[in-house]
């Protein structure tokens, strides 16, 4: 079922916050992506895999302490948080967020992930039971009798299957099953599996399919089930989709096992299960997320039928996610095949004003500790405090100076006991009373720190007590740099290495490059060795649409986390649009603002990345070129390969320039840019630039104000707007044009949009619709030589349906002179001389596979490739123009080893003993050896071909001559030709399997 939920969301400027608003003016629905059509696009890497690593093998149960429960009373029908509000941050939710990150590092060293409460953020969901319409099966599948099962009904109506099960094949899947889910919403979403855990089971292979294709993750079912495993979020698009929208099990494993196919979960949902003053069943709902409840919630619903939740659970939340952990542990498995690790975050006085205590503790019960819980405690506290303490001057605040890094107590949740199947541990990341420690746990940059560092203690753990060997650690993301197009077809992408050490992780060994033709789905991947490698060209794309491009660095920790996305239209040809992606701001100002009932106030902080800056807004911009331009040519490149240089900004005719919320902390351009950017417009290069913090950071904070007002043309006037709606005046670009940008509901908030002005020179392109009034957005027409500005005062990616998006960017272009370039008519007259004859056809031979070539160097299409498709131009056109009569000519055989053996120039002077007809057999490489009769040029005539990189020409010679094979290639000829019929045209490739010959 699907459900909505309104939230608010705020961002601010620098370190300042725009005051609450009411929610009529600011609600909306997380994951309310538009449709779009996901391509299955050529070049695409089909199937890609979960990352293996140290952790392979290894399960990892995690949860985030307390959340939403009815606690009883008036006061929201009892439904209250366990922790109130410090600070803006509400220990209850901020716990699921850490989660979260935890679970990605996780996935990406190779662990089996089992959360206690949902990971991510995803209001929508839908479950697929195996008796459901939806799920479709091939091959052998038998019914099961078992009494545990999974009901997505929870029993209302009764199931008429179990669950189905099939026995395994070695080596080659022999019956699957297909869950295709209709998805109510595009979006990112997170997939879970429910299957019966039994010795029987095998490492059951899962073959996720989303819109960037497929991606397969195996799940020991012999050691973990009976409750939802997570394998991973993906990208669906609305509908319903079997390609690119489902879930298959598979049964290829090991020998003499089964596979099971019960549930499959996508999405988290709305909480459904009712609580009131009589107990479960009674009450009302939360009307929270499933993500916001706490886990006895999520756990209660996971049980599936055949058995009472609180005789795993109990009866409070507390115990409820290990106990629940332990269940689904099968109980076969070693000590160290599995480790417990829950977050919480910590309070003293509850009084900002006086709560003094700082940073991380891991906690081990002081009665009933688990085998190696006092180890674990201190791994996890000690790493977090000693990566955050070395990474002190990047933050906002530098981290607490802390050396105690463990405490103990009685804490119900973890005191499991020496008799545990695994070890387990709290660990409080830090204090949300304290005003210093809540700001960090605020900031998105931190909860990921304190995600890599709680799995690196799990390395650690894992190397004391799990049979690890001093494990790698992943590396840190690259920086990517530039995705360009040289030829038809080709991407070039460049990037540089993340730093490594310490904190930081593992050097690369790797790399591994993800596409993409909607820009959140990805491939499977294509790896790039060498540590020190930095670029890498790859082929075989559509020329006639944009792809999109992220990296990670491998090595045998794993996989990093990806760098940002950048596009490309992989058609070569002139350089025409630069789009540089400069958003770069990633902090706790911009955080989504959420609504709960709290005594404190209303709205609090999540740390959500994608919400905050997803650093993929490229995706917006390229669509809209496409939309409303197809065919220009399209490459992209950071802001900081601008600054070094790498890439030139002179080399193309227009520059599109994304800021988003970037602001004074993160500059909006520095005076490198501001100069580079001067020194383009000046030579005639057009720029649009949007983002709702130019004016501030370059104007009004005097960053730049010479380059806003000179160069820019435009003229700071006021920090915010306050309105969401532009209207076109008459007389601009835009005119006719109404539109909205976002408030947070698809994208990021754009909390102040700058009012701007134009400069002498230029004019109002858009005004605010409500709100202050004023421009928000400025046309300048450039004048002695120099090129065209438009600058908005919002950024152009939010900018909230995709046809207004389009219709935006069709104006720009217009207004820039920037089309899309129209292919010329392909010609195989490549000499010019307005016949097109044999001398053509050697401009192609000696043209194939030659870099960069021009018409004369056999490039028909002009695409940047010689290629069959030249040829086959070549050959439709022979003969266009009359060619001179058809003539016999018998070569001596001194003139064809003359021809065979000496080098072109050598050639051209003995061109002049062989007649004018047959001239141009003079042109030819001199790689290519020939032996020619009787050769009449009536013969050279269309027929089908296929791409190859030499000529044999072989007739009946008056002089036996032996003809000389050419790299590979051998003559061929039909039998009895002769005379004036004697040229059989082959081409005959012995150096490649399958039959080569042509012209028959």
């Amino acid at each position: 079922m699907a459900r909505s939920f309104n939230l608010l969301s705020f961002a601010a400027r620098g370190h300042r916050r725009k005051p609450p608003t009411t929610a009529a003016n600011h609600s909306f629905r997380f994951e309310a992506l538009e449709p779009r059509i996901a391509l299955a696009a050529d070049g695409l890497v089909p199937v890609g895999y979960q990352p293996t690593g140290p952790l392979t093998g290894k399960i990892v149960y995690t949860s985030g302490g307390h959340g939403i429960e009815y606690e009883g009373g008036s006061t929201n029908n009892g439904w209250l948080s366990d922790r109130p509000d410090y600070n803006e941050i509400v220990e209850d939710f901020g716990n699921q967020d850490q989660l979260t990150y935890f679970a990605d590092y996780l996935l990406r060293a190779g662990a089996t992930v089992v959360p206690m409460r949902p990971v991510g953020h995803q209001l929508n969901e839908v479950v697929l039971d195996n008796d459901l319409p939806a799920v479709t099966y091939t091959g052998t599948w038998s019914n099961s009798s078992s009494t545990r099962y999974y009901d997505e009904d929870y029993g209302a109506t009764a199931d008429t299957v179990p669950y189905r099960y099939a026995s395994t094949a070695v080596g080659a899947e022999t019956a699957v099953a297909t869950y295709t889910p209709n998805i109510p919403e595009e979006g990112f979403y997170p997939v879970y599996t429910w299957v019966l855990a039994g010795t029987d089971r095998t490492s059951q292979l899962y073959k996720i399919n989303h819109t960037g294709g497929q991606t397969q993750i195996r799940v020991d079912h012999s050691k973990v089930g009976s409750g939802w495993v997570y394998l991973g979020t993906y990208h669906f698009d609305a509908g319903s989709s079997a390609s690119m929208g489902s879930v298959q099990i598979s049964n290829e494993g090991a020998a003499g096992k089964v596979v099971i196919a019960d549930a499959i979960r996508f999405g988290n949902g709305m909480g459904d299960l009712r609580e009131g003053a009589g107990g479960f069943g009674t009450g009302t709902v939360s009307g929270y997320p499933r993500e916001d409840e706490s886990s006895y919630f999520w756990l209660y619903r996971s049980m599936g039928m055949g058995i009472t939740p609180s005789s795993v659970l109990g009866t409070g939340n507390v115990s409820a996610p290990s106990n629940m952990a332990q269940y689904m542990n099968q109980n076969s498995n070693p000590f160290g095949t599995s480790v417990y690790i829950s977050f919480h975050s910590n309070g003293t006085t509850g009084d900002p004003a006086t709560a003094t205590a700082r940073g991380a503790m891991g906690l081990y019960d002081s009665s009933a500790a688990t085998p190696h819980q006092t180890d674990l405690a201190l791994f996890t506290g000690r790493q977090i405090n000693q990566d955050l303490q070395a990474l002190n001057g990047v933050f906002e605040n530098n981290w607490s100076n802390r050396t105690t890094h463990s405490s103990s107590g009685d804490f119900g949740e973890i005191d499991l006991g020496l008799s545990a199947e695994m070890d387990a541990t709290i660990i409080e990341v830090g204090f949300h009373d304290n005003t210093l420690d809540s700001q960090m746990l605020r900031d998105q940059k931190v909860r990921d720190q304190i995600g890599r560092s709680t799995y690196e203690a799990v390395l650690e753990y894992f190397d004391a007590w799990g049979g690890l060997n001093a494990p790698t650690t992943v590396a840190s993301a690259p920086k990517i740099a530039s995705a360009v197009s040289n030829s038809a077809g080709e991407v070039t992408l460049t990037w540089s290495a993340g730093p490594s050490g310490g904190v930081y992780g593992a050097a690369a060994t790797g790399y591994r490059i993800y596409a993409s033709v909607d820009g959140y789905g990805f491939d499977g991947g294509t790896l790039v060795s060498g540590a020190g490698t930095t670029t890498a060209t790859l082929a075989g794309y559509d020329p006639t649409i944009p792809y999109f491009f992220k990296i990670v660095a491998v090595n045998a920790g794993g996989e990093s986390k990806a760098s940002e996305v950048l596009n490309v239209l992989p058609s070569g040809g002139p350089k025409q649009i630069l789009v540089v992606s400069g958003f770069d701001r990633f902090d706790r100002t911009q955080n989504a603002r959420y609504p709960y009932y709290s005594p404190a106030g209303n709205l609090v902080d999540r740390v959500w990345a994608r919400y905050n800056n997803s650093f993929d807004y490229t995706v917006q911009v390229a669509e809209a070129i496409q939309a409303s331009t197809s065919g220009v040519h399209v490459a992209s490149a950071s802001n900081e390969a601008i600054i070094s240089g790498a890439v030139n900004l002179a080399d193309y005719d227009a520059v599109i320039w994304i800021l988003g919320n970037e602001s004074t902390t993160n500059r909006t351009f520095d005076a490198t840019e501001q100069t580079k950017v001067e020194a383009f417009i000046a030579g005639g290069g057009h720029l649009f630039v949007t983002g709702s913090e130019i004016g501030w950071d370059l104007d009004q904070a005097n960053n730049g104000r010479s380059f806003f007002e000179g160069t820019l043309k435009s003229n700071y006037v006021a920090d915010d707007a306050n309105t969401y709606n532009v209207v076109a005046p008459v007389g601009g670009i835009f005119a006719g044009l109404t539109f909205s940008f976002d408030n947070g509901a698809q994208y990021y908030n754009v909390s102040y949009p700058d009012v701007i002005a134009p400069q002498a020179g230029a004019i109002s392109a858009l005004t605010y619709s409500g709100g202050t009034g004023g421009s928000a957005g400025v046309q300048v027409a450039g004048t002695g030589g120099r090129g065209n500005i438009v600058v908005f005062g919002f950024p152009f990616e939010t900018i909230t349906t995709t046809a207004n998006r389009a219709a935006v960017m069709d104006r720009v272009l217009d207004f820039f002179g920037v089309g899309a370039v129209v292919p010329p008519t392909p010609t195989g007259d490549f000499n010019g001389d307005g016949i097109v004859d044999g001398a053509d056809f050697l401009a192609w031979q000696r043209g194939f596979g030659a870099a960069a070539p021009t018409l004369a160097e056999g490039d028909a299409d002009q695409n940047g490739v010689v290629d069959g498709a030249d040829l086959e131009t070549w050959k439709t056109q022979y003969g266009n123009v009359a060619a001179p009569p058809a003539e016999s000519f018998a070569m001596s055989g001194a003139q064809a080893a003359l021809m065979a053996e000496t080098d072109v120039e050598e050639q051209a002077a003995a061109a002049s003993a062989i007649p004018t007809s047959l001239g141009w057999l003079s042109q030819r490489p001199s790689t290519v050896e020939v032996a020619v009769a009787e050769v009449p040029l009536a013969l050279m005539k269309s027929h089908h071909a296929k791409e190859v990189p030499a000529l044999q020409q072989v007739g009946e010679a008056k002089e036996s001559v032996t003809p000389r094979r050419a790299r590979g290639f051998e003559p061929a000829r039909s039998a009895g030709a002769t005379g004036a019929n004697a040229v059989d045209l082959a081409f005959e490739d012995r150096s490649l399997d399958g039959d080569w010959s042509l012209f028959r």
